[in-house]
C-alpha cells in the first residue's frame, strides 16, 4: 500500500497579469517593484500528504482553483564605486482550494501543505571585502491535511539568515566563495 501506482499528471490552465514599475531618482539610486494577479485551474494536482510518520503517498485532487498576488520591491544605493546598498523584499498571497467535489465538507479547503502567505526580505551590503547579507523568510500557518482536521494547524515560522560572500577573479575565471549561517536565533519550530 506505498507508492501511488494511479497516480496522474497534472495539468494546468494558468492565466497572470503582471506589472512592473521602474525608477532612478537619482544615478546613485534605483527602485523596482513587480505586481502580478495569477489564477491557475489544475487538473490532477500531485499532492504529498504522510501515511504515518516515516512514509509519504502522492494523491491526485481532481480540481483545484488556486489565485493570489506576487509583490516584489527591489532596490539598490549606490554610495560610491565601491559600496552599495541592496534591499529586496517579497510578499505572496496563494489561496489553493480543493473544488473536487461541490457536496464534500472540505470543498473549498486550502490544499494541504500550501501556505495561504509567504514572504521574504533581504539586506546588503556589498564591498570590496566581504559582501554580507542579512535576509528572513517566512510563511504562514499550513494544513497537514485536506480535510483540515482540528488541532492539526501547523503553525507558521520566520526563518532568519546571515551570508557573506566575496568574488575572486583569476584572469577569465571567477570563483565565489560563500558561506551561510541559517536560523541565526536558533528558533525551534517542533515541540519538544
Amino acid at each position: 500500500h506505498y507508492g501511488s501506482p494511479d497516480l496522474k499528471p497534472e495539468t494546468t490552465d494558468q492565466f497572470n497579469v503582471g506589472i512592473t514599475y521602474s525608477i532612478h531618482p537619482s544615478a546613485s539610486f534605483q527602485l523596482t517593484s513587480t505586481v502580478d494577479l495569477y489564477y491557475n485551474h489544475v487538473r490532477d494536482m500531485i499532492v504529498a500528504v504522510p501515511y504515518n510518520m516515516y512514509v509519504w503517498n502522492c494523491v491526485n485532487l481532481t480540481k483545484v482553483a488556486t489565485y493570489g498576488v506576487d509583490v516584489t520591491l527591489r532596490g539598490a544605493y549606490q554610495f560610491d564605486a565601491r559600496y552599495r546598498l541592496l534591499f529586496s523584499g517579497h510578499y505572496t498571497y496563494h489561496k489553493a482550494e480543493n473544488r473536487t467535489n461541490p457536496d464534500s465538507p472540505y470543498y473549498g479547503n486550502q490544499v494541504a501543505y500550501v501556505p495561504r502567505h509567504t514572504g521574504s526580505a533581504a539586506l546588503t551590503i556589498e564591498n570590496p571585502f566581504m559582501n554580507i547579507s542579512f535576509h528572513r523568510t517566512g510563511v504562514s500557518a499550513r494544513w497537514p491535511n485536506n480535510e483540515h482536521y482540528e488541532g492539526t494547524l501547523i503553525d507558521g515560522y520566520v526563518d532568519c539568515g546571515l551570508t557573506a560572500y566575496r568574488a575572486f577573479v583569476f584572469g577569465i575565471h571567477r570563483l565565489e566563495a560563500r558561506a551561510d549561517l541559517k536560523n541565526v536565533f536558533n528558533k525551534q519550530y517542533f515541540p519538544e
